[in-house]
């Protein structure tokens, strides 16, 4: 995150913190507890689909369309920076934006039908 913040300096404090705020839960929480893996694997198509496309609307109660957005904004932030510091390839920053371009609107329709109440649950299978 120091890396994240010293690039983004230029931003001003409340929108650095805003968008370091939504990386953290994703990145710190949520993959090292559920993944168990290095948090430079955080854009793996897999990964970024079942936290967006399910554990994000149905365990995070702050979750909208709108968040969802946000969060990946500021994932491809950090994606970009990290390509530009050599730690990521620009394979996988490519093919990681091409799978978010691909699902977003999937995960926030999922979302959307997930916090409206009049809508059946998107995620009872049963």
């Amino acid at each position: 995150m120091d890396l994240y913040c010293s690039f983004y300096s230029h931003l001003k404090a409340q929108t650095l913190e805003r968008q370091t705020r939504r990386m953290f839960f994703y990145l710190a929480r949520y993959l090292s507890i559920h993944e168990g893996d290095s948090p430079f694997e955080f854009f793996s198509l897999y990964k970024l689909s079942y936290y967006y496309g399910y554990y994000y609307p149905t365990h995070c109660m702050w979750s909208t369309p709108a968040s969802i957005r946000g969060e990946i904004a500021a994932l491809k932030k950090l994606a970009k920076l990290l390509v530009e510091a050599g730690i990521m390839t620009k394979d996988e920053y490519e093919l990681g934006m091409a799978g978010i371009e691909a699902n977003l609107d999937v995960w926030t329709m999922e979302c959307e039908d997930y916090n409206d109440p009049d809508e059946p649950n998107p995620y009872a299978f049963f």
